[in-house]
């Protein structure tokens, strides 16, 4: 318990002040610390309990597609370790699997797009992290890498 309520404040600092402001029973409802199991692919982990995690606000290359393996292998440094799942608006796919946000040294979504192995994948622009990601995404296209290489 006492290791779960110190990650959760250690997320909270590093979301910025904004976050701040929640109430100690908001910040329980929104974060929720985890262990990853394994690596479906670049955007669908397993918890350890089984559950499956959808990350939120991006896409990932498909099996067969280009940069699929990347994508995978580099979420794949999760594997094993304890990450922090955040609400979004919406708790469940059509697939029945957890829509989360995850944390692990900073937002694992945004590291990928920085990447270049996604592409921002969002309904509306007013969603959670809406603006970092997109941030990220504008990286990896300026860099010209993974997906936004266009020597290929």
């Amino acid at each position: 318990m006492r290791r779960s309520l110190i990650l959760i404040i250690i997320v909270i600092a590093a979301l910025g002040a904004r976050e701040l402001a929640l109430t100690g029973m908001a910040i329980a409802a929104n974060f929720e610390p985890v262990i990853v199991e394994r690596v479906i692919d670049g955007d669908t982990v397993v918890l350890s309990n089984g559950e499956r995690v959808r990350l939120m606000g991006i896409d990932t290359p498909e099996k067969g597609e280009y940069l699929f393996e990347e994508a995978k292998q580099w979420l794949q440094r999760i594997e094993g370790q304890q990450v922090v799942l955040e609400t979004g608006d919406e708790d469940r796919d059509k697939y029945g699997r957890l829509l989360r946000y995850i944390h692990w040294n900073g937002l694992v979504e945004e590291e990928i797009l920085k990447q270049g192995l996604a592409k921002v994948f969002m309904l509306e622009p007013h969603e959670k992290h809406y603006e970092e990601l997109i941030s990220a995404e504008a990286l990896a296209i300026e860099a010209g890498i993974g997906l936004w290489n266009s020597t290929l």
